[in-house]
């Protein structure tokens, strides 16, 4: 729910016209420089349906996945991006594994007795 960092910064390589949710036009010259606000973009809810609820599964869809900035993205995103999902799923799976584990009651193990047959020496 909160960005690692709060902004991105990028250059603009072309010219662009990008329309604003009020329908204003706002243009960008090349080599402009444009800041991206990451904790504002994770709490629009165009993007994030219900953004201040917590509920890691929503990131269960790949597409939504895509959504998340927090590394940033683009040529210059974190290069340990996807060691970095690999070891949130590897701990999220070993977390439930433990979790279960300390849920499940203790039983003792008592290996069953053996009596001798009658008549042995």
């Amino acid at each position: 729910m909160y960005p690692t960092a709060l902004t991105l910064h990028r250059m603009a390589s072309n010219d662009v016209t990008l329309e604003a949710k009020t329908g204003e036009e706002v243009f960008v010259n090349k080599g402009s420089f444009v800041n991206v606000l990451i904790g504002a973009y994770h709490r629009d809810p165009e993007f994030f349906p219900d953004p201040d609820t917590y509920n890691p599964d929503r990131f269960d869809d790949e597409s939504q996945q895509r959504n998340i900035l927090g590394f940033g993205d683009g040529p210059r995103k974190c290069p340990g991006w996807s060691q970095v999902l690999t070891i949130s799923f590897v701990f999220s799976d070993l977390k439930k594994c433990l979790f279960r584990a300390l849920l499940t009651p203790y039983t003792s193990y008592i290996p069953p007795t053996v009596s001798k047959p009658s008549g042995a020496v």
